[in-house]
């Protein structure tokens, strides 16, 4: 279960850095979900992986226009860059996806 929110949260951080959204640059958190693989879909856990993220403080959850808005901490940098690192070189090298081959 653990490792299933570490993807999501991988997932999540990603997609973010590839947006360029740092800071004040947001985007809903709705659009970010939707990118997510079907896999990885799973209500309860999303909410603990994006709960995760908020508590170690990777990003910012913002009320804008009655939704909510998600951005990375600039303050995170390094931190988000060794998590994605090492992430991907479990995601690639154990395909951890949520038991699919």
């Amino acid at each position: 279960m653990e490792q299933e929110i570490k993807v999501i949260m991988w997932f999540i951080l990603i997609k973010l850095k590839n947006m360029r959204k740092w800071g004040g640059a947001h985007s809903e958190l709705t659009r970010i979900l939707k990118s997510l693989p079907n896999s990885c879909k799973d209500n309860r856990l999303i909410k603990k992986a994006v709960k995760n993220l908020v508590n170690l403080e990777y990003i910012g959850v913002y009320k804008k226009t009655g939704e909510d808005h998600v951005s990375l901490n600039p303050r995170k940098v390094e931190e988000i860059n060794k998590f994605l690192t090492e992430g991907k070189d479990s995601i690639g090298n154990e395909k951890v996806y949520f038991g699919d081959d």
